[in-house]
Formats: structure tokens, sequence, C-alpha cells
């Protein structure tokens, strides 16, 4: 029986997508792990990469579930939260991310508690892939195991400054989010009407909060996130813009408030 989903919605980009998967693997214990991939319209060479990927290297098990046509961001993941459905937890997690050591247990832990609705780590920047190093990075492909060390070292620090430190807030991103089955059959999966994505996770976190959940960050927590990278090298930057217009006039019609506003909080993640 299979207790916590990994959700990873993918559009090319097969390089990030197997980085991600090697982080896990190195840090999770896979036993009563179920991974869930949902391709959204994959070129075949990015398709096969990822799979063959999975056939020569996967431990554990999982669902690989493609689509011809790009579905977004929001359709994917309510994909996989059905595939997840006979869980008690599962994580949706961006495929241009890296895990490092501890932080699905650490996540779950905070997850467990009956007041909690969301829980999320911290991460890189949001301008990180426009730094000299961010560049690098995507340019050269770095693989995992290049960067596995500093970013776990950096980890092992951050535990020794933070361990177990819980932070209440009102939104988290969802590059990476753990979440509970049973309070997505209370109030839904994630509203489609925000399309490609962007401010569905807004959405999710103001119904999270209207239901009487908490939303935590675990600042013991590191999961390295490189930014938008499906949105902008699928769509570009002035496309990206014109979703993030669009879909908060969506945000601000259907709750009446803007949902730029949190930015004004010195917590908000």
């Amino acid at each position: 029986m299979y207790k916590v989903g990994i959700i990873i919605p993918v559009l090319d980009l097969s390089w990030m997508t197997i980085n991600l998967l090697e982080s896990i693997k190195d840090t999770v214990v896979m036993a009563g792990i179920w991974i869930v991939i949902v391709d959204n319209g994959s070129s075949a060479k990015e398709t096969k990469a990822v799979r063959d990927w999975l056939g020569k290297n996967w431990d554990g098990d999982y669902k690989y579930s493609y689509s011809p046509k790009p579905l977004g961001f929001v359709k994917a993941v309510n994909i996989g939260m059905q595939e997840c459905k006979h869980l008690d937890y599962f994580i949706v997690m961006n495929n241009d991310t890296l895990v490092t050591h501890g932080w699905i247990e650490r996540m779950i832990e905070t997850l467990k508690k009956d007041e909690v609705g969301l829980v999320g780590p911290i991460s890189s920047p949001p301008d990180w892939r426009e730094l000299p190093m961010g560049k690098s990075f995507i340019e050269q492909k770095l693989k995992y195991k290049q960067i596995s060390d500093s970013l776990n070292g950096f980890t092992k620090q951050l535990v020794q400054h933070f361990d177990g430190v819980e932070q209440e807030l009102d939104f988290i991103a969802f590059y990476c989010v753990g979440m509970k089955t049973k309070i997505v059959q209370e109030i839904g999966q994630l509203d489609e009407i925000y399309n490609l994505g962007l401010f569905d996770d807004d959405d999710y976190c103001h119904r999270i909060k209207q239901a009487g959940y908490k939303i935590v960050l675990r600042r013991d927590v590191y999961v390295h996130h490189y930014h938008n990278s499906t949105f902008l090298e699928k769509h570009g930057k002035e496309k990206y813009m014109e979703l993030l217009e669009e879909n908060r006039k969506i945000f601000k019609k259907k709750w009446g408030i803007d949902p730029w506003d949190r930015c004004k909080k010195p917590e908000a993640i």
C-alpha cells in the first residue's frame, strides 16, 4: 500500500526531469513512494529520454501518464491527484526542481498534523536563473551528480540552524507542495479556470485558509528551483507576462482581492 505520492507534470525538458528523479532516488527510501509523471505533450524524443532513464535506473514504482496535447500545469496536476486519491499524502513538484536529504520526511512530519493543509520548503531566489551561476547551470545542463554535494552541504548547514522550525504563511508556491488527500476530497482539486497555470496556487492557498487549515513553511527543507523553466522556454517571457496578468484578473474577479497584495507582506514566500 503506497502512502506518499509525488506528482510531476512535464512538458519536454527531459534533462531537468531526469535530474529531479536522480535527486529523489538519492534522497528518498523508495518503499511506499508512488511517482506519477504527467507528460502533457512532450516530443517523442523528450518522452523517450525520460522513459528510457526510468527503465534503466528507477527502482521504485511509478505511473507515466501521457497526453499527446499540452494540458497545462493545472490539468496535469489534477490528473496526478486522481492517480493519488488512494494515498494519504502527496507532493506536487515542478520538474525544474532538485530535492535534498531529509526533504520528504520533514514535509510529511508537518503534513501529518491535523491543522496543516499545505507544507512547502524554502528555495532559491526567484531571479536565480538570471544570475551568472544559474545561467551557467542551465546552459551546461549540469547533472544532479555534479551539484549534489553542494546542494546537500547547504542543506546540512540549514538543518543545523533551523531544525524543526515551521513558519505559518498565507501562501506557498506550488513548485513543491505537500498535500493531504482528505483535504482535496473536502475542498476539491485545482481550479482549471487558470488554464496553463499561474495564480492557481494562490487560489488554492486561499481556499485552504478559508477551510480553516494552516499553510506551513519548513525552514529546514531546501528544494532547489530553476523557476518558470517550462513557461519561459516554451512560451517566452512576453507570453508569460501576458498570462500572468490574465490569470491575475481571473483571481480578482473570483475572490474580489488582488493576489499581488500578498507580495507586500514581508513573510510572503
